[in-house]
């Protein structure tokens, strides 16, 4: 059993402005560039995908969307500098809202986090552990690392410069470490243009010259076990080539772990689990001595720890780009 937030902005008569429906919209023009595409994937009639667009143009007094010449499809639709301002303000306040309610669910039903079943016995106080404990729990509690050193030998060069409606893999993908995470994060990378991807976020780079991702596990653990000088809770550890993952599922993976920070945390889907995942500090020496090329899987699995699976929005935030036919089909 789990509860079902959802935040929406309202007129004073109750009538809904923006909600859910039309975030995931212009989510997906956002990453399709085009309207007609979008609603393609929803399930939806371009009519009614227009008429909403409209409708929240017109209660919110801006543009969401503007029209965009040429391309491969003849042209398509882009988020407005307004909207997509409006949509990161809307992912920040929903996630917000979806920890604190699933904080208080929990608190009061005496809800176990790893099976969503109230504990009838249960008097309500387990939920404030973190509160009791006079520490105020941050994002920046937890350091990221961006692994962007892969060869993409299947793509046939490199994927994370590749275009995807319009950005690169790579700063789709940088643009969802969330801004509280930013200056904690760490762009393990070959590429020099990806360095400066990364230094036009405010994050840090370290350059790699090995060959396998153990190589980038132990550079990213190294980095930021000695910029955070012991202060380090957690590491998630993003693919570089996941570029639909988004900033509000980050938010929401971090504060699960913030919950069980003690434990192994990860995204994953209906049944589907994937990158990222939170490794803790006990397992800091394991990733600086993981070899070949596993990553951090090995680490994960030698050190017994339980793993908590936070829900993606969509199956689409697990996939990753290996073939230059994935950018096509996404693109559809």
């Amino acid at each position: 059993m789990n509860p079902k937030i959802q935040v929406q902005i309202c007129e004073e008569n109750g009538e809904k402005i923006f909600g859910p429906g039309p975030a995931e919209l212009l989510r997906r023009v956002r990453d399709t560039g085009s309207l007609h595409a979008a609603s393609k994937s929803m399930s939806m009639a371009y009519s009614k995908a227009m008429r909403i667009m409209r409708t929240a143009e017109q209660n919110l007094g801006f543009p969401l969307l503007s029209g965009k010449a040429g391309g491969k499809s003849g042209g398509g639709s882009v988020l407005t500098k307004e909207g997509t301002e409006f949509l990161e303000k809307y992912e920040r306040w929903e996630s917000q809202v979806h920890s604190c309610g699933m904080r208080y669910y929990r608190d009061i039903f005496g809800v176990k986090a790893e099976d969503g079943v109230p504990d009838k016995n249960a008097s309500g106080g387990a939920g404030r552990k973190m509160e009791a404990s006079g520490k105020q729990e941050d994002l920046s509690d937890v350091s990221v690392v961006v692994m962007a050193s892969g060869y993409g030998r299947r793509f046939g060069s490199n994927k994370l410069l590749a275009d995807l409606g319009g950005r690169t893999i790579a700063e789709r993908t940088l643009d969802a470490v969330p801004a509280a995470m930013r200056k904690n994060t760490v762009v393990v990378t070959r590429y020099p243009e990806i360095a400066e991807m990364a230094r036009m976020r405010d994050m840090r780079t370290v350059m790699n010259p090995f060959p396998d991702q153990s190589d980038t596990v132990r550079l990213g653990t190294k980095d930021c076990m000695e910029q955070s000088a012991g202060k380090c809770r957690g590491i998630l550890f993003l693919p570089c080539d996941q570029p639909y993952i988004r900033t509000a599922t980050m938010e929401r993976l971090v504060w699960e772990f913030l919950r069980h920070p003690d434990d192994l945390t990860r995204l994953g889907k209906d049944g589907t689990v994937g990158s990222p995942m939170i490794f803790p500090e006990s397992t800091f020496p394991a990733l600086l001595a993981v070899t070949g090329d596993t990553g951090g899987r090995e680490a994960a699995r030698k050190s017994g720890l339980p793993i908590h699976v936070v829900e993606a929005q969509a199956l689409e935030e697990l996939n990753d780009i290996d073939r230059p036919e994935d950018i096509d089909v996404s693109n559809q």
